[in-house]
């Protein structure tokens, strides 16, 4: 999955700071997944003000909200990684 990111289009300065980290499955804390949860909120709170739709916004912000329930809200952002693999 790394792989097909980091080509083309993909490709990305976060991805390639976390990829031997993400292959590591390292998720020690930078900046945690409840803390993007929380700033994702605030996008969609400002959007609906301004009445415009955030569809992929809702989206990455439900995925960031699974990680409450499996116990990984306080691991950096990058450990959403492990969600799509588990399914």
């Amino acid at each position: 999955m790394l792989d097909i990111l980091a080509s083309g289009a993909g490709t990305s300065g976060v991805l390639d700071a976390k990829r031997e980290k993400l292959l590591a499955e390292d998720f020690s804390t930078q900046f945690s997944s409840a803390l993007i949860y929380k700033d994702l909120h605030y996008l969609q709170d400002l959007a609906n003000l301004s009445k415009r739709p955030l569809f992929t916004c809702a989206v990455v912000k439900e995925l960031y909200g699974m990680t409450f329930s499996k116990d990984m809200d306080k691991l950096d952002f990058s450990a959403i990684y492990k969600i799509p693999k588990e399914y």
